[in-house]
C-alpha cells in the first residue's frame, strides 16, 4: 500500500494502490454497477430490505458495517458526495504532552495485537473480540482472532450480544447499568472492558451526501446488449436484480482542522505582561523593583546595626562666667 495516513501517497502516480481520483465531480468518480440473483436474496434474515451496504473508511482501517453505512437499494442510482473531515495535530505535542493529556495516539505510540496500523476503531474491535473471547471462549466469525480460536455458533449468540452489549455500555460511560450482569469493576478489567482506545491524532472521516434516484438498468443492459444469447437474456430478465453506485468527491480541495496548543508558558507569560504594562503601566524593571522591595528590602532593614548613642557635652565659657560673677 502507498498511502500514509497523515502524509498521503508516496509516489505521484496516477495507479498508485490505493486508487486515487484526478478530479471531483462525477466524471473523476467512481462507478460500480450491483447485481444480485434473486435466488440469493433470504427475506428471513434481512425482512423486507433488498440491497447492499457500503461503507467508506480509510485504508488503515478495518470496515465496519454497524459503524458507518448507508444503504444501496435494488434497481435504483445511489450517488454518494463524499467530503473528508481530517483533523492533524502539532508534532510538538507529542513530546510535550502525554497520550492521556492530549487524549490521543499517534500511530507508533500504541501497537495493536492483530491490527498493522492503529486507529480508535480498530483498537475497539479489537477490544471487543478479547472480551468475547474471554466471555464466550470463542469469537464471531468476523472477528479478529488466532488460527487456533474458536468460532462462536449459533448456540453462542446470547452470550456473544451480552459481551457486545457491556462493551457498548462501558463504552458510553453507562457503568451503573453493569449492576444487572453483577459483574464488578476488577472483574470487567480482567475481562479487557478498559481498553483505552483515544483517538488517532491524525484521522481521517468520510461524510457523504447521498441521493437515491429509481431507475430500470436490466432495461438498458438488455437494449445495449442486443448480442446476447437467448437464454444469457432470459437470465438477465428473470434471475437478476441491478443497483447503480457513483462515489465522487464533493470538492477538489478540503481544509484540515488542527489540534495545537492552545496557549503555551511562553504565550502565558507574553500576555500577562502586555496586560499588565497596557493597564498598569507596569514593566520588567517594575515588576523586579516590586519584588526587592517586597522581599529583600525588610531583610535588609531587620538585619540593621543600631548607630552608637551621641554624648551630649555642656561647655561654659570662662569669661561670661567671670564677667557674671563680678556684676
Amino acid at each position: 500500500m502507498q498511502w500514509i495516513l497523515g502524509e498521503g501517497y508516496s509516489s505521484a502516480r496516477s495507479n498508485s494502490y490505493p486508487y486515487r481520483t484526478l478530479e471531483s465531480g462525477r466524471r473523476g468518480g467512481l462507478s460500480i454497477l450491483l447485481h444480485a440473483y434473486s435466488r440469493n436474496l433470504e427475506y428471513l434474515c434481512s425482512g423486507s430490505i433488498e440491497g447492499f451496504q457500503v461503507t467508506l473508511h480509510n485504508p488503515w482501517e478495518f470496515p465496519r458495517m454497524s459503524k458507518n453505512s448507508f444503504f444501496v437499494p435494488l434497481g435504483s442510482v445511489v450517488e454518494a458526495a463524499v467530503t473528508p473531515n481530517i483533523m492533524l495535530t502539532n508534532d510538538d505535542l507529542r513530546r510535550r504532552y502525554s497520550p492521556a493529556q492530549r487524549q490521543c495516539y499517534f500511530s507508533e505510540e500504541r501497537r495493536l495485537r492483530f491490527f498493522k496500523h492503529y486507529t480508535r476503531s480498530n483498537c475497539e474491535f479489537e477490544c471487543l473480540a478479547n472480551v468475547t473471547f474471554h466471555m464466550c471462549q470463542c469469537v464471531a466469525f468476523h472477528m479478529p482472532r488466532e488460527l487456533d480460536t474458536l468460532i462462536c455458533t449459533d448456540l453462542n449468540d446470547n452470550c456473544v450480544y451480552k459481551a457486545e452489549y457491556m462493551f457498548q455500555l462501558l463504552r458510553s460511560g453507562m457503568k451503573d447499568d453493569l449492576n444487572i450482569f453483577n459483574v464488578s469493576e476488577d472483574k470487567m478489567e480482567a475481562l479487557g472492558f478498559k481498553c483505552n482506545c483515544l483517538q488517532t491524532c491524525l484521522s481521517v472521516k468520510y461524510r457523504s451526501e447521498r441521493s437515491t434516484t429509481d431507475t430500470n438498468v436490466k432495461e438498458h443492459l438488455i437494449e445495449s446488449t442486443k448480442n446476447l444469447p437467448p437464454d444469457k437474456k432470459a437470465e438477465i430478465e428473470e434471475k437478476i436484480k441491478f443497483s447503480l453506485l457513483l462515489i465522487f468527491f464533493k470538492e477538489s480541495q478540503f481544509l484540515p482542522l488542527r489540534r495545537m496548543e492552545l496557549q503555551g508558558i511562553g504565550t502565558f507569560i507574553a500576555n500577562c505582561g502586555g496586560l499588565l504594562g497596557l493597564c498598569l503601566g507596569m514593566s520588567f524593571l517594575s515588576i523586579l523593583e516590586l519584588l526587592y522591595w517586597l522581599l529583600v528590602r525588610p531583610f535588609r532593614r531587620s538585619k540593621k546595626v543600631a548607630p552608637p548613642p551621641v554624648k551630649i557635652m555642656t561647655l561654659t565659657l570662662p569669661a561670661l562666667y567671670k564677667k557674671k560673677e563680678h556684676q
